[in-house]
């Protein structure tokens, strides 16, 4: 055991360290690609993402929802093979994979091109170490945020930008960078923030003067963003009004349903990365790095808090509206081991981060069941009451099983899909009827195909793309009250 201890504890070159780094790297993307290829229906089908999926078919052109464009990026790979005439899986699984490749592009520019693979290990981990359910919604900007965030610091914390010389162009090359939160979710520049300045304190870099460049390109950006979009849709903005009742939540947590969901994301997803962040903490208390140790533990605070206050109107289980937003807690977490850990050429330090990759990987894995047996259930509803001439089914909102099922918005192009698979020769799609909405009086209509529930598409059959072909006929209510 002591001779174990002892090897643990041995230290090599600062090259071989980076070595090390980065072929952990490269291994945990390698594992997120195979899982975004086995488990691309998982990935593909549900929820937004099959809305994007279905919208990338559908127009034969790139498409994303509330001025996003960062979406287009992954969007490149799948739309030319639309245009070749790929088959649906072929897309499906590219889509998939594209997220991935998107990050380790990322990670490779890190890596390589800001010889910086403390900064790419960040980004393996910030992907991994919070990030679950949010893994098979990938569309969602709030995560892809992430790897921009870690572009951004990538470069800051490279040995290129803390060389000496040239500030200049280096600051301005991190502004260009940062300008490209403009097309991203507004949420990781908060995290951008908070992780800046806790690096710009570790590195006892805040008394230089030309680092406050950075925090008014960002003020500069936040304005850009309102100029051009405004404050968001009615939805984000009822989001932000929740703001408000902060103080309210706050001083009420056990109260609210949030607030048991994150108690148990903590126990049941965050056990292990928890266990070693508060031991970085404590490594920091032991050297007296106060300043470093209150603002990694208020910035992981903060963010949980905005999270809960965020999410305080959540009322079930439905953790997809809340995952995305929590991985902010992972990139904390990450930059504080990269910034402590990552500077330790002990390899002891390497099996700590293989151990956690490893776990955060598992968790990822485990969670894929949730969305097969979704799929499951959906599939098996169909097969239940339709019949080869009756491939369209209308259920109503009062039998939608929202414990197991989540979101009905989407499901009649998700079912469509997902039956499209399974026998292209048959596709099916169920809908789901809202409560008020009228819908009888176009029942009878064998072109009608009612895709979102806010917003039902008329189409003719020869319009539909090969992939996603369905066949006219009337729309065949079923009754589901009893299913369940």
């Amino acid at each position: 055991m002591k001779n174990v201890i002892r090897y643990l504890k041995t230290e090599y070159s600062a090259t071989r360290q980076q070595q090390f780094i980065s072929i952990l790297g490269h291994l945990s993307f390698l594992v997120l690609g195979i899982l975004s290829l086995v488990y691309y229906k998982e990935r593909m089908l549900h929820f937004d993402t099959a809305n994007y999926a279905f919208q990338l078919i559908f127009q034969e052109d790139f498409y994303t929802g509330h001025s996003r464009y960062v979406s287009y990026l992954p969007q490149l790979i799948p739309l030319a093979l639309v245009k070749a005439g790929a088959s649906l899986q072929s897309v499906l699984m590219a889509y998939s994979f594209s997220f991935i490749l998107l990050y380790y592009l990322i990670f490779l520019a890190i890596v390589y091109l800001f010889r910086n693979p403390a900064g790419g290990l960040m980004l393996a981990m910030a992907l991994s170490l919070t990030v679950r359910f949010k893994f098979y919604a990938p569309v969602g900007e709030v995560v892809i945020g992430i790897a921009f965030v870690v572009l951004v610091l990538g470069w800051l914390t490279s040995p290129i930008y803390q060389q000496t010389g040239n500030r200049l162009w280096k600051s301005l090359l991190a502004i260009v960078l940062s300008a490209l939160f403009l097309w991203i979710h507004p949420f990781p520049m908060i995290s951008l923030a908070l992780c800046w300045l806790i690096w710009l304190v570790y590195s006892e870099r805040w008394k230089k003067a030309y680092e406050y460049l950075l925090p008014m390109s960002w003020a500069m950006i936040w304005g850009l963003k309102l100029l051009i979009q405004g404050t968001g849709t009615s939805y984000e903005n009822k989001r932000l009004n929740v703001l408000q009742e902060s103080w309210t939540v706050i001083s009420n947590l056990p109260d609210y349903f949030i607030w048991d969901r994150f108690l148990w994301y903590l126990n049941a997803h965050y056990t292990l990365s928890l266990i070693l962040f508060v031991g970085v903490l404590i490594s920091l208390a032991l050297k007296k790095r106060w300043t470093t140790l209150i603002l990694s533990l208020g910035a992981w605070l903060g963010i949980a808090i905005l999270v809960i206050v965020l999410h305080a109107y959540l009322s079930a289980k439905v953790y997809i509206m809340v995952d995305g937003y929590l991985a902010h807690l992972g990139l904390i977490m990450s930059l504080v081991f990269v910034l402590i850990l990552g500077q330790r050429r002990e390899r002891w330090t390497l099996l700590v981060f293989l151990v956690l990759l490893t776990f955060s990987l598992d968790r990822i894995r485990g969670v894929h069941r949730f969305f097969a047996d979704r799929e499951f259930l959906l599939l098996n509803i169909i097969d239940g009451n339709s019949e080869p001439e009756d491939p369209k089914l209308l259920a109503h909102m009062d039998a939608f099983d929202w414990e197991r099922l989540w979101m009905p918005w989407a499901i009649s192009i998700e079912t469509l899909m997902m039956s499209s698979l399974n026998d292209p020769e048959h596709p099916q799609t169920l809908y789901f009827q809202d409560y008020g909405q009228p819908l009888d009086y176009l029942l009878d209509d064998q072109r009608l195909f009612l895709s979102l529930q806010y917003e039902p598409e008329m189409f003719k059959s020869k319009d539909l793309p090969p992939q996603l072909f369905l066949p006219p006929g009337k729309y065949k209510k079923i009754n589901l009250k009893d299913r369940y």
